[in-house]
């Protein structure tokens, strides 16, 4: 298990929030909306992130080759409980506030999503704001 400092830190400066939206004739809405964090790095420390982040109740994936044109490995958290999770554990620590403007975002992004606010008009609005402001 990696120190909680040391993890927080790795999470700082490592991990890529990010959001899609897709447009889907399957839901009612008519756009799928995926959350997801991912932290690239080698092997060995993505291993020991994924044991320290289930510690935290944070249950996380490793894919082996991203893709063939980037055949290196990456740490992937999708599911809105373990984003909320990550979230608390982000929003918890020592960081000074004025720094975590890339978790403020990604904090009302999930907020919105676990609240099933992303369905309305206006919570689809706000994800968009964000989201094209940068996360």
């Amino acid at each position: 298990m990696l120190p909680q400092d040391l993890l927080i830190g790795i999470l700082f400066s490592s991990c890529k929030n990010s959001i899609t939206i897709v447009q889907s004739s399957q839901t009612k809405f008519g756009y799928k909306v995926h959350l997801s964090s991912s932290i690239r790095h080698d092997i060995e420390t993505l291993i020991a992130l994924q044991r320290t982040l289930l510690q935290h109740q944070i249950e996380s994936k490793i894919i082996e080759k991203e893709s063939k044109a980037y055949p290196k490995p990456i740490l992937r958290i999708t599911k809105i409980a373990n984003l909320k999770n990550l979230d608390t554990l982000m929003q918890d620590s020592k960081i000074p506030k004025k720094m975590m403007k890339k978790w403020s975002d990604f904090s009302n992004i999930v907020s919105i999503i676990s609240r099933k606010q992303h369905y309305t008009t206006k919570g689809f609005d706000q994800l968009v704001c964000i989201k094209e402001a940068g996360i």
